[in-house]
């Protein structure tokens, strides 16, 4: 169902449901049955994957009606450099990192698309599907928590400031980390931070900062929220959060 735009919250529940724990056992095989039956090379087929295991076992992936909020709002401003705060097992990674401009010839010019995941073993299991999906050189996985690895988006691949932002992490994370990127401009004036699961589980300190600008009131430009239904029957609703930086 398509995303409905509305100004309005509602009160996360801040818990995850049954259906959204994780399972190392399913992680694993959902990574062998992408590797299995996508060919390598081709980043769609990699989604399709992905989300044919989900649909019988659940993945935490944005998913194809969410994840296309986010790509619609990557048409509207045209990234060269987005990150992401949570790479899971490399859904988002492919999803975005896809749409990312692609290097000229002699290398320069290309877009990058960076992770930060603080789970080595996902990481290692996200760097397989980047790699099967042949977007390696364009995806890259830095390891740790948000809080001591930031700087490495400048030191080590001497990006200042990204255009885009997409949060799915640790839901009692998203305020302090996005507190980070407020203090240290990560995130260019112009640029969106989208955060998914505002509702479910919910990150309502985080949805509560945002809608009301940010720090000061004055770092967010404008707020949007973006409602999804979800599940077979649309029983649950979910939203994206999409804050504009001023």
């Amino acid at each position: 169902m398509a995303a409905q735009p509305a100004s309005s919250t509602s009160a996360p529940t801040g818990r995850r449901p049954n259906w959204m724990q994780d399972d190392p056992g399913r992680v694993h095989r959902a990574v062998e049955h992408v590797l299995t039956h996508a060919p390598s090379g081709d980043p769609e087929a990699v989604l399709a994957a992905m989300e044919e295991f989900s649909r019988s076992a659940h993945l935490m992936i944005v998913g194809p009606a969410k994840g296309e909020t986010v790509e619609a709002k990557m048409r509207e401003i045209r990234p060269r450099y987005m990150a992401e705060l949570g790479g899971f097992i490399g859904y988002s990674a492919v999803k975005f990192g896809r749409l990312l401009p692609a290097s000229a010839e002699d290398g320069s010019g290309g877009g990058r698309y960076v992770t930060f995941e603080k789970s080595a073993e996902y990481a290692a299991l996200a760097r397989r599907v980047i790699a099967h999906a042949g977007l390696q050189d364009r995806c890259v996985i830095l390891e740790g928590a948000f809080e001591d690895s930031w700087p490495r988006l400048r030191s080590e691949l001497g990006i200042q400031a990204l255009d885009a932002l997409f949060i799915d992490h640790a839901k009692e994370a998203y305020l302090p980390d996005f507190k980070l990127v407020e203090e240290h401009g990560l995130v260019r004036p112009g640029g969106v931070v989208l955060a998914d699961n505002v509702l479910v589980p919910g990150a309502p300190d985080y949805l509560a900062y945002v809608s009301a600008g940010g720090r000061y009131g004055t770092f967010i430009a404008r707020h949007e929220l973006f409602r999804h239904r979800l599940g077979a029957n649309g029983e649950r609703e979910d939203a994206i959060s999409v804050a504009y930086i001023a």
